[in-house]
């Protein structure tokens, strides 16, 4: 299922708390009355999900922000596993199958957590930000980093 991989790329890597997987997004808390929202999308031509949706939502209040970013612009360009071509990662689902079109390593997905995570961390309280870098986030360590040079913001 397309939730258990988002699960794989971010749980435990993000500073959102009271995380909730569900389809093709999660849902999470940043702090009293944000609350952030991760999305996979695809493109026009996409045969999969090539992309994130990153936003930031008040409780009540709806929209505050949001960041749309593609999963290769974080990883790079890869050899699809068919070894034909080199391609950005792409999410492929069916039924209840879901798989990459290229080796996707732990590395990547740790890129694609700390994208996700500078967006994110500059919503917060500076507080909150210093707690999570420190490895207070679901007890593991989180590292919070800035967005890639190569993504236009």
């Amino acid at each position: 299922m397309v939730s258990e991989e988002l699960k794989k790329m971010f749980e435990g890597r993000i500073a959102m708390q009271d995380m909730h997987y569900v389809g093709k997004a999660c849902y999470g808390r940043l702090e009293e009355n944000l609350r952030g929202k991760i999305e996979l999308g695809q493109g026009f031509m996409d045969n999969g999900y090539t992309r994130l949706t990153v936003s930031v939502l008040e409780r009540t209040n709806g929209l505050v922000d949001q960041m749309k970013f593609l999963i290769s612009d974080v990883t790079g360009l890869k050899q699809e596993i068919d070894g034909e071509r080199i391609a950005g990662p792409e999410l492929r689902s069916y039924k209840d199958s879901v798989w990459w079109n290229c080796e996707m390593e732990e590395a990547d997905y740790q890129k694609i957590a700390e994208a996700v995570n500078g967006y994110l961390s500059l919503f917060q309280l500076e507080e909150l930000v210093h707690g999570q870098q420190k490895g207070e986030v679901q007890g593991q360590e989180v590292q919070t980093g800035a967005l890639p040079s190569n993504i236009l913001t």
